[in-house]
């Protein structure tokens, strides 16, 4: 399997396994014409393995053939050495029949070997009964020329042999049905007188006599059969090749089909092979955070918390016992640290050859972190809902003995005058502690949400008078998950450095930078600042100069999802807020102002 986004399943990428045409591929080609090439080299080589065969057994026949006609010419030249110089005959007519009857009418090799005898001039066995009348009294190419039209050819070299007394071998062919007739012959001189005894065969009969025939025919029926074995085997494989070739680009087309859809999966799936990551789809990497080769390959339980180790080892082994899919919650380690919360859902496939677990998950976190945020904001909600009932009731109680000692002392104006004056101020406070349950009772009403903290700030700004104070941001394209009351933080914090930053206070400057995998939102003006012995109080319930009710709210908020604020300003300086957000609920933006 592969590191790359696919799953784990390569093709054949190099010319050599390139396809052709419906499975084909190249070097289909080439073995193919190598095979045949083969078979050519084959044919050549038992051509020419045959026509040896056949050149040996006519060269070592032509051999016997020439004794035969040497022996048989020395038997001719002593009989008409005797005939004419020692019994002083002059019939050479004659003694040339008694020579043909004597020694040449009764050789006869094989079934079909003719022996004869020609002088320059004339045919001596023509006085034969079975020679044809046409061509008595004809010369040997006189003979031959007649016979061309029958089919008669290669003859020359004999004839001109015959005419000069030459010795020589070579075959002719006399009639097309009898095919080639090998012969040898050799001149008998006496005196003035030259004849040429020869004997011819037929190349068939000789080869048949010499085993030539059945040689060249058993190797050439064994090569037949050898190409024949070899071109089913060769054809059966290249059969079997593209069949399986064709199964495979249909496997690979299904596979990269699957492969797109998983890839594409709005979830994170994962395939492991003995707990070590195989595959993880685009979702996956980019939940985790982790570039693709930090993840793949490496072991499955880096990359978990410990409780998830153990739950995921449960159902490994109940997977393998009970081979049903397997369902778990399972906590995963991220790259920056934060954990992603998933549903689990696991099986055992077979794949490629092995046993893989499939796995499909479910990303929970932000469920997750969105029930807690609201168990927080519920158990805020129930525990300010009693302070401010206790906080109304004893300001209600203030308010009822101003008015019992106003209504005793009437005539008392300057007692009743003072009354009033406290009474005003305590249902002032009241006033500001039942706007407050409003603002309280909104929090936690709806889930946090991702708020890109730019957009905040660009919303609440037209909302307050800020009049030659300069609002200056930095780079404000984080997002963070928090209660939708987040404007009110920001609304509070410029609002209250507005009020109280003094006529020195020309400018407020919200900033956000990253710090060991926090991210730290910071709101500060250059006014009076905060006095060190308020800076502990700050964020109590009812401290400040108005209801005191604003920053101990703001903290509030950003607490309901784990985020601080903190006023690290120095007095005379300027204020300072730090508002400072935990890893996991905060992610950074690109220039498109989308999540990275």
């Amino acid at each position: 399997m592969t590191a790359g986004p696919g799953l784990p399943r390569q093709r054949d990428s190099d010319l050599f396994h390139h396809n052709v045409y419906r499975g084909i591929r190249v070097h289909h080609i080439i073995l193919t014409a190598a095979f045949l090439l083969l078979i050519l080299l084959g044919i050549y080589f038992i051509t020419s393995q045959n026509e040896a065969v056949t050149r040996t057994a006519v060269s070592s026949y032509q051999q016997t053939e020439l004794e035969i006609v040497r022996d048989a010419a020395r038997s001719a030249r002593e009989y008409t050495y005797i005939q004419t110089v020692v019994l002083n005959r002059t019939d050479i007519g004659n003694i040339e029949q008694e020579i043909f009857i004597k020694f040449i009418e009764p050789i006869h090799l094989l079934e079909n070997g003719d022996a004869w005898i020609y002088a320059p001039d004339h045919v001596v066995f023509d006085i034969s009964s079975d020679f044809p009348d046409e061509y008595r009294g004809k010369s040997m190419a006189q003979i031959f020329e007649l016979q061309k039209g029958a089919g008669a050819s290669h003859y020359e070299g004999m004839t001109d042999d015959v005419m000069h007394a030459r010795e020589g071998v070579g075959y002719y062919i006399w009639l097309p049905e009898k095919g080639e007739e090998i012969a040898a012959w050799t001149p008998v001189t006496v005196n003035n007188y030259t004849w040429t005894i020869g004997l011819s065969t037929p190349l068939p009969e000789i080869l048949d006599a010499t085993g030539a025939t059945a040689t060249t025919r058993s190797s050439t029926i064994l090569y037949i059969f050898g190409i024949g074995v070899a071109g089913i085997l060769f054809f059966a494989w290249l059969l079997s090749d593209i069949r399986r070739f064709e199964s495979e680009e249909i496997l690979r087309e299904s596979e990269e089909r699957y492969a797109a859809i998983v890839n594409n999966a709005p979830t994170p799936v994962l395939i492991l092979a003995k707990d070590s990551i195989r595959f993880i789809n685009d979702a996956g990497i980019q939940a985790s955070g982790y570039p693709r080769e930090e993840i793949v390959g490496k072991d499955i339980f880096l990359f978990l918390t410990e409780d998830a180790k153990n739950v995921s080892r449960e159902a490994a082994r109940e997977r393998a016992d009970n081979r049903h899919v397997s369902e778990y919650e399972a906590g995963f380690i991220r790259k920056d640290g934060g954990i992603l919360n998933l549903i689990v859902r696991a099986i055992d496939i077979p794949f490629h050859g092995e046993t893989v677990t499939l796995v499909l998950l479910v990303d929970i976190t932000e469920r997750k972190r969105a029930d807690a945020a609201l168990k927080t904001a519920n158990r805020k909600l129930n525990l300010l809902s009693g302070i401010t009932r206790h906080d109304i009731r004893n300001k209600l109680t203030v308010l009822a003995g101003y008015i019992a000692l106003a209504r005793n002392n009437a005539d008392d104006k300057a007692l009743v005058a003072d009354l009033t004056r406290k009474a005003e101020e305590t249902t002032k406070i009241l006033s500001g502690l039942i706007a407050f349950t409003k603002d309280y009772e909104e929090m936690g009403i709806r889930s946090p949400v991702w708020q890109n903290i730019h957009d905040v700030v660009e919303r609440i700004l037209p909302q307050l008078t800020v009049g030659d104070t300069r609002i200056e941001t930095g780079d404000l394209s984080a997002e963070v998950f928090a209660d939708p009351l987040l404007e009110r933080v920001f609304s509070n914090l410029i609002d209250n450095a507005l009020r109280y930053g003094g006529e020195r206070m020309t400018a407020i400057r919200i900033t956000q930078q990253s710090s060991d995998g926090n991210l730290v939102i910071t709101v500060e003006d250059n006014g009076t600042g905060i006095a060190a012995e308020d800076r502990g109080r700050l964020f109590e319930k009812g401290f400040g100069k108005n209801t005191g009710l604003g920053l101990f709210l703001s903290r509030e908020i950003l607490a309901i999802t784990g985020i601080t604020i903190t006023e690290t300003g120095e007095p005379g300086k300027g204020a300072r807020f730090e508002i400072r957000v935990p890893a996991g609920v905060w992610r950074p933006c690109g220039p498109d102002g989308k999540p990275q």
